[in-house]
């Protein structure tokens, strides 16, 4: 089995048991006809070799809170005009993950690299989530171009995006504790490798 595959379906596992089969079967045969890139050994080398930069990676951190952050504001107008109930409702919960996702890499930023930006520019950072919970109305931005019903095209790429973001937390852990301050590096073990699990296939709640 391709390794994006194995490591998709364990963490399907262990967070749903036995749930989705045919999303499981589908994502195996897809990885095996195409695999992805960023499950191949050059790739993982390439990011640890850019990942010895401490630079590199405190940015890293910051383009991925700013991706994040703009990745919530997307889902957010896809829920509000997805007349699917059920779908809406798990595209606007993956949009809050999203949204507190862009204050955790800032989080990491500040754990990892304490005093790598100045006061001023870390304000600006923390205005890049859109901090999004359950109480906040669910209203499409005026003039967005995802200011329309979720097509099966978006909810495959979302999930091939998650799936990528999964491999990418598995390379940056490491690397993070290797920055890491030591007296901070007990809190920074703590902190979960990845955040990914399966984007539409959760049961509402009420």
């Amino acid at each position: 089995m391709n390794i994006v595959a194995e490591l998709t379906v364990k963490a399907l596992r262990d967070h749903a048991g036995d749930a989705c089969p045919h999303y499981r079967q589908a994502l195996i045969s897809a990885c095996k006809k195409s695999p992805p890139p960023f499950g191949a050994r050059g790739y993982g080398d390439i990011y640890r070799d850019a990942a010895t930069d401490p630079y590199w990676l405190a940015t890293s951190l910051m383009t991925n809170a700013q991706r994040e952050g703009e990745g919530a504001e997307h889902l957010w107008d896809l829920a509000a005009c997805t007349p699917d109930a059920r779908i809406a409702w798990q595209i606007r919960q993956h949009a809050i993950d999203e949204s507190r996702h862009s204050r955790a890499y800032i989080a990491m930023l500040d754990l990892v690299f304490p005093g790598a930006v100045d006061e001023e520019f870390h304000a600006q950072l923390t205005t890049l989530s859109p901090g999004y919970t359950r109480q906040s109305s669910l209203l499409p931005q005026d003039g967005s171009p995802y200011a329309h019903p979720i097509t099966v095209d978006e909810l495959i790429q979302m999930n091939i995006a998650e799936i990528r973001t999964r491999v990418h937390h598995l390379l940056q852990r490491p690397m993070l504790l290797a920055h890491c301050p030591a007296d901070r590096r007990w809190y920074a073990c703590s902190i979960p490798c990845c955040w990914t699990k399966p984007v539409i296939s959760r049961t509402p709640q009420p």
